[in-house]
């Protein structure tokens, strides 16, 4: 039984990593909901060549689209995915069962990333990450959503929240389930060619952990169109020798 679940993708200029984000979630095929907010690059070109329909945004604000995207969601769940989130096949088969097995008092659910950096070889350590959710530290993002009548979106991006007015569903732990997994986050990799957008942004650096290729998602060893780039390209010897000489300032201040 698959588990009754909608993708909403809300991207704007992810032309590194939105083929590469969208790509499991439909080999799963788990319905999707997709809305490209005026991207000036290649997004849109390569969502169409993955034959997924997507709509243009019609919103001035990121909560007004999630909601928008809300009204035409007739699944128990819905799951954000960001165009810069990549999972395993093998995670989105355990997620997936995760959903139908929590009780009905929960209404979000939240698990690890693995921040790269430099290369999707490398990825920052859990004890790097601030985010605190139900007495958890690190990196951690809430990405599934159950649908309820009288919650919704509010807020300014990129602090929009999910729930009642004035109540995110994080203010109560007891809302909360922690899946025991992680997908990987591109967010400190470039995400676009167009400088100056919201996916152009100033690089991460730091060693990181590195990533032996069997714990790679699949979906990066999978055939591509010729336009979508290639994301196993390695970091530069530059970056390697600055992420030498940075990594232990960086762990000493996490210790201070």
């Amino acid at each position: 039984m698959t588990a009754s679940v909608t993708i909403h993708s809300l991207v704007r200029n992810e032309e590194c990593w939105v083929w590469f984000a969208l790509k499991p979630w439909q080999r799963a095929g788990v319905p999707m909901l997709v809305i490209d907010d005026h991207s000036t690059d290649q997004t849109p070109q390569i969502i169409s060549s993955l034959k997924i329909p997507f709509q243009a945004s019609q919103g001035p604000s990121v909560s007004e689209i999630r909601n928008k995207m809300l009204s035409q969601t007739t699944t128990e769940w819905f799951i954000l995915l960001d165009g810069d989130e990549v999972w395993n096949d093998a995670m989105i088969d355990k997620f997936l069962s995760h959903l139908k097995s929590v009780p009905k008092n929960i209404i979000g659910i939240f698990l690890e990333t693995r921040n790269c950096v430099g290369d999707v070889w490398h990825y920052l350590p859990s004890d790097s990450g601030r985010y605190r959710l139900a007495g958890h530290v690190g990196h951690l993002n809430i990405r599934a959503y159950r649908k309820k009548p009288g919650y919704q979106w509010f807020g300014q991006y990129p602090l929009e929240y999910y729930g009642q007015k004035d109540q995110p569903i994080n203010a109560d732990p007891n809302q909360l389930s922690c899946f025991p997994g992680f997908y990987w986050h591109l967010t400190h990799l470039p995400r676009t060619s167009r400088p100056g957008t919201a996916g152009f942004r100033r690089q991460v650096i730091e060693s990181g952990i590195e990533v032996p290729r069997s714990e790679l998602p699949e979906v990066f060893f999978l055939p591509r169109p010729d336009f979508v780039p290639n994301p196993l390209t390695r970091r530069s010897p530059l970056f390697t020798l600055t992420a030498k000489i940075v990594t232990p300032i960086k762990k000493l201040k996490r210790l201070l």
